[in-house]
């Protein structure tokens, strides 16, 4: 009785330290992200035919509304011209801005030589693997630029200098994403190769909730069901694709602890041998990957 009543408080602190969190580590390995794969698609505004513009939007709570749109835009004209991607919330979503971005500005002396001054930009924030994600900092809904390019071709016209600190491989972007009154904190991989093209490669939301509250029929999980949780004997796992999927289950020590294979249906797994505590269930197909949280009691 006491060693149940010992897990039911671990159980309440855990839920209640996840409902209440503030920040969140830039990790796909942590046990409370849902994390999931994007199809890899490029996106550029430039081609063959010339310049132009592409947007790329994203429905993270699958309303059939836009929450976050990524837009590339490239422009060539007799004087100048100019290479941008930004990106723009709405819906409730929000995402951190960086307001110390140094770059330079450049003029042409009277000499004509090009002469550039330092200068402070806004732009989105660039976050790499393992930093934190901060609630109070994700409040821009605004387009905000993420590079930008811009040259003129006569001495008339003021020349910048090109905004490419995302432009050196994989970065984060953080957001927070308020569903039925409650903030989740989340990351987009995004991968810039130039000004005018993007590839984003994953995202992850937190996959807790605080007690009572049940996410949409349509939100993200909706086609993988795990329950119950807190779990006594078996678990079920309701799998509605196609393909076959990995369940593994690691302890808090990060030791794996059981393993097999999921199928399309309702699987059963036995957890009836395994130790009252907390374990991380994970499951991963070719396309998609889960963490949960679960409680053995």
């Amino acid at each position: 009785m006491k060693k149940t009543t010992l897990v039911l408080i671990f159980i309440g602190i855990s839920f209640l330290h996840i409902s209440q969190i503030e920040n969140i580590v830039i990790n796909p390995s942590m046990v409370y992200m849902n994390v999931y794969d994007i199809e890899d698609t490029l996106i550029s505004s430039y081609s063959f035919s010339g310049c132009g513009s592409k947007s790329y939007k994203m429905d993270i709570d699958n309303n059939s509304v836009t929450d976050l749109t990524f837009g590339t835009t490239c422009y060539a004209g007799g004087m100048g011209g100019s290479r941008s991607i930004a990106l723009a919330a709405s819906d409730s979503c929000y995402f951190v801005k960086d307001t110390n971005v140094i770059d330079s500005i450049g003029s042409i002396s009277p000499s004509g030589q090009i002469v550039y001054t330092p200068a402070i930009y806004s732009m989105v924030k660039k976050f790499e693997l393992d930093d934190t994600i901060s609630i109070e900092n994700c409040i821009q809904q605004a387009p905000t630029q993420i590079v930008y390019y811009n040259y003129g071709n006569f001495p008339s016209l003021i020349l910048y200098n090109s905004l490419d600190s995302w432009i050196s491989g994989e970065h984060y972007i953080g957001f927070r994403k308020r569903i039925n009154q409650v903030n989740y904190l989340g990351w987009i991989k995004l991968s810039v190769p130039d000004y005018y093209t993007f590839i984003i490669k994953e995202y992850a939301l937190v996959s807790e909730c605080p007690l009572g509250f049940q996410f949409p029929v349509s939100f993200l999980d909706s086609p993988i069901k795990v329950y119950p949780n807190p779990v006594v004997d078996r678990l079920s796992i309701q799998w509605s694709y196609q393909e076959n999927a990995e369940l593994t289950v690691f302890n808090v020590l990060g030791s794996k602890v059981f393993e097999t294979k999921l199928e399309k249906g309702l699987n059963s797994i036995d957890f009836s041998d395994l130790n009252p505590g907390l374990y991380a269930v994970q499951i991963t197909s070719l396309d998609f990957r889960l963490q949960k949280q679960i409680v053995k009691l």
